[in-house]
């Protein structure tokens, strides 16, 4: 394959991964703005965001701020070691991570920007994340990581469909928008966690036993990942009804089935691994769950987003930018030991917030800060490798 861009290392320690800018962005961005809103949320502090109240505000910069940054740093590094894909790095770069940043002023300081403006700011992520990462995904063999554009554009909706809600003064219609933008978060997480948990899991168990093997089965895969679409389609389309909960009863049911199979309790003692098995018990709690909500049964709609917004993508995503800024950079991957300690905080984030859904103050605090220290942590102990050069290393391996 004959590569276009400029190899990383041409680029700035900054600049030449995707990994890097946008985990140093999202994990500052995340707590920061979670603090604000659990302190405005309280009456702790004055913050009257524009376009939005507080608890939208929240949804909207979690689901399109933070995790908009986080996920898409992921994909990008992975995908030149996934499909072949040229790297991302240098201008394109930094025109993503402006673009990003330009996207997050007008929800802090609102007042100067029109509702056209600060849509138009917000909105401008994912097609551009698209037309960065269209041409490589088109020039390579594998063609499967093309349903990255699907998604992308999913999410894009979503967001529209949030601008359009809050122009119109419709506080429902947004949150039914935030909503949908998780469940495109869903599928991608079911399709790439899904993948990434047991392939890690069997690398590390052949490390004490060559014979072991954890197959994917087409059928099984294709079965979950189809029951995820559903379940998602059906939580947009048709929410609260007995079509979207048996479809979210089926979803979680094939998930669970298709989790049998990972060798979860040989790997209880392996720090990132347990995080990465715990967050897909939590996805699948999550989508459970909505199944109940749908019924009219259980703790409700709202606990079950959190189950996975605050179990499952927190867990994943705080064991895979461990992951990422040790491998990527030429280090050992072998988390320190505060940061074993700040996984199991991140584990207690969402009991805790599911105990604060009804707004007390020591409980709101305390599920605040189990989400966000352990991203505060991680930037403490690996925010430098993230702004310095990469120690020497070999080709990486395919995943």
């Amino acid at each position: 394959m004959t590569r276009t861009d400029p190899p990383p290392a041409a680029a700035p320690p900054l600049w030449a991964a995707p990994f890097r800018p946008f985990f140093l962005l999202g994990g500052l961005y995340g707590p920061l703005a979670l603090i604000v809103f659990a302190l405005a949320y309280l009456g702790l502090m004055s913050f009257a965001p524009a376009g939005a109240d507080i608890i939208g505000w929240h949804g909207h910069e979690m689901t399109f701020g933070f995790a908009a940054a986080v996920v898409t740093g992921f994909v990008m590094t992975a995908l030149p070691t996934w499909a072949g894909a040229p790297e991302t790095a240098g201008w394109r770069l930094k025109l993503m991570a402006a673009i990003w940043l330009a996207g997050r002023i007008p929800f802090w300081f609102g007042d100067g920007f029109s509702e056209v403006a600060r849509a138009a700011l917000d909105l401008a992520f994912f097609p551009v994340a698209i037309a960065v990462l269209l041409p490589g995904l088109l020039r390579v063999e594998r063609r499967r990581f093309l349903f990255l554009v699907p998604i992308f554009l999913w999410l894009f909706a979503a967001n529209l469909g949030y601008h359009l809600a809050s122009a119109a003064g419709d506080p429902d219609a947004a949150k039914h928008a935030l909503f949908a933008g998780i469940y495109g978060y869903m599928i991608l997480f079911g399709l790439v966690g899904g993948f990434l948990t047991p392939i890690f899991t069997e690398s590390t168990l052949k490390l004490a036993d060559p014979g072991v093997r954890i197959t994917f089965v087409p059928a099984v895969e294709a079965i979950a990942i189809g029951a995820i679409i559903a379940y998602s389609l059906t939580g947009v389309l048709w929410p609260e009804t007995a079509l979207a909960g048996f479809a979210a009863l089926i979803a979680a049911a094939a998930n669970l089935f298709r989790m049998a199979r990972w060798r979860t309790f040989s790997v209880v003692t392996d720090p990132l691994l347990a995080t990465m098995h715990l967050a897909f018990l939590w996805y699948i709690a999550a989508i459970g769950f909505r199944g109940l909500a749908d019924f009219g049964q259980g703790p409700g709609l709202a606990a079950a987003i959190h189950m996975f917004t605050v179990g499952a993508l927190l867990l994943m995503k705080i064991s895979l930018m461990t992951r990422i800024a040790l491998r990527h950079t030429g280090r050992p991957v072998e988390p320190r030991p505060w940061m074993i300690v700040f996984f199991v905080v991140a584990a207690a984030a969402p009991v805790l917030r599911l105990f604060s859904l009804d707004g007390g103050v020591f409980e709101t605090a305390a599920a605040t800060a189990a989400w966000a220290t352990p991203f505060l942590v991680y930037l403490a102990l690996y925010g430098r490798y993230l702004i310095r050069p990469s120690l020497p290393r070999g080709p990486l391996p395919p995943f």
